[in-house]
């Protein structure tokens, strides 16, 4: 038994993260590598958006483990309001493919099938592989916000656990949707 107090790691999961799971994944890898080190696990959801209609998500969808990758996929969920579902969910995949090919996590490459159960329609065309702005499309209160996503990855080739860090950032990317996500931030001052 060890004589260190355990490290204390709280974990804040902002819901409108796609990679929430993944995450998860990864600190449990990172803290396999060193199990002689006690570590605690806090677990503290959070819903950033808290204007995504909870009455119109199924509760049993919002339960744990919390799963945003199927809340974006699911016909319940967020596909029915994302008006651009073949591109965003098309986008979706193609990330989490790439993970399942650097990780081979039997887990990813499960949800990776999973995913790709769901009725979701064909895009009309690959993306450029130039393209660094994905747009995501939501409907909300019968306006479509507009927002495009971008992804950073921290870390070094020397470093596994930095190297594997991303970060998806949403932002408005047209003015009523900069105008609408003030208004939400105020309300919740």
């Amino acid at each position: 038994m060890s004589t260190l107090k355990p490290l204390t790691i709280d974990i804040v999961s902002d819901v409108v993260c796609p990679w929430c799971y993944i995450g998860k994944r990864r600190i449990e890898n990172a803290l396999a590598l060193v199990p002689d080190v006690p570590v605690e696990v806090r677990f503290r959801p959070f819903f950033l958006n808290a204007w995504v209609p909870r009455e119109g998500i199924p509760q049993r969808l919002l339960g744990q483990p919390f799963n945003i990758l199927r809340l974006a996929f699911h016909p319940e969920a967020l596909a029915p309001r994302t008006v651009n579902l073949a591109e965003w969910c098309g986008h979706l995949l193609e990330r989490l493919h790439r993970q399942c090919e650097v990780t081979a996590d039997p887990e990813l490459i499960k949800l990776y099938h999973d995913l790709k159960a769901y009725p979701i329609p064909a895009r009309a065309g690959p993306l450029p592989p130039d393209n660094v702005a994905i747009p995501f499309k939501l409907r909300h209160n019968g306006v479509v916000l507009s927002f495009f996503s971008t992804t950073m990855v921290f870390g070094a080739p020397v470093d596994i656990t930095l190297s594997e860090l991303a970060l998806e950032t949403f932002f408005p990317a047209d003015d009523l949707t900069a105008e609408r996500m003030r208004n939400i931030a105020a309300s919740l001052d």
